[in-house]
């Protein structure tokens, strides 16, 4: 029953559209209540049936994940990039279980977490593309832009003489940052369950790695970020090298999403140790609701924390 339950709810959540980054979380109830070998059967009913409802008559499925792809993707790749997501989920839910009960820290948990998911998805789809003869890649880039196509048409501030040369610039754009955007997403979508999972799951995930408030990457990492600008600079407007200029770019896109998870931790510090419960309900708030801004504010906040030590844990540290 158990097994169901889990495999149904995480349905939910993924062809829910709003709530799908949570879809990892039942996986990661179940794994820690009933162990491993019952939360990877659950994925496995979750995607017979997911695969199932695939197959339902076409005006059924409209409003399904995966359709915005459809017709310029048919939906044999359809279905199989959808049952690939929830894939990916559902192991990124199996891999915080498994880190979470160890004494591994926040880095090392978080990043073993994120590249199995990462590696495990590549993996498959250099597979699928190998069998469809090397034409997936090329077919999903081809839907990619033809939506983005889609979505700027249906903008009016754009003329017609316009509109084709910004479809065609975006596309390009987030095609060449899509790995970034992946890692990126992934990391967000664990950091999220995981959150969820901690409050629910109290002693029981995470519990070696300490406060999250606490938390503060090692001075060696604000090199990252700066060869990697200094990179992209010189490679960009320089020498005018395209290919290094995007990997600089998405590898700065990376320590992007690092640096923001440092600052919402130096956010979280300030919460617990000065702020009232009704002032810390409208910081929740305004994150939410303003997480553009906000997620900008809390990424330059990681990154000068490294200068300034907000919390003052390097005097902590030292005494």
């Amino acid at each position: 029953m158990a097994v169901f339950l889990t495999s149904g709810s995480a349905l939910l959540l993924f062809l829910s559209g709003l709530f799908s980054l949570l879809t990892p979380l039942p996986f990661v109830f179940l794994f820690c209540r009933r162990g491993g070998t019952a939360a990877i059967l659950a994925a496995a009913c979750g995607l017979v049936a997911l695969g199932l409802v695939y197959h339902l008559p076409l005006r059924w499925l409209e409003f399904l994940p995966g359709f915005a792809f459809y017709p310029s993707l048919d939906l044999a790749k359809v279905r199989s990039l959808v049952l690939l997501t929830f894939l990916g989920y559902a192991w990124l839910g199996l891999a915080l279980s498994w880190v979470g009960k160890r004494r591994f820290g926040w880095e090392k948990g978080i990043f073993l977490a994120v590249a199995s998911t990462v590696i495990l998805t590549a993996l498959i789809v250099g597979y699928l593309e190998v069998a469809s003869s090397g034409r997936l890649v090329a077919e999903f880039r081809a839907s990619l832009q033809s939506m983005i196509g889609r979505v700027v048409e249906l903008n009016p501030q754009f003329s017609s003489g316009e509109k084709p040369e910004l479809a065609g610039s975006v596309g390009v754009a987030l095609w060449r940052l899509f790995p970034a955007l992946w890692i990126s997403i992934t990391t967000l979508t664990g950091a999220l369950n995981l959150l969820f999972a901690r409050r629910w799951l109290p002693g029981i995930l995470c519990a070696p790695w300490g406060d999250f408030s606490e938390w503060r990457l090692r001075e060696p990492v604000i090199w990252f970020p700066l060869t990697a600008g200094t990179v992209f600079f010189v490679s960009r407007y320089l020498l005018k090298w395209e290919s290094l200029s995007w990997v600089a770019l998405n590898l700065a896109l990376v320590a992007a999403t690092v640096y923001f998870f440092q600052g919402v931790s130096v956010l979280l510090y300030a919460f617990k140790k000065q702020v009232s419960p009704m002032m810390r309900l409208a910081g929740w708030f305004v994150f939410f609701f303003f997480f553009q801004v906000v997620a900008v504010l809390l990424l330059l906040v990681g990154l000068f924390d490294f200068f300034f030590d907000f919390r003052k844990l390097k005097r902590v540290g030292a005494a």
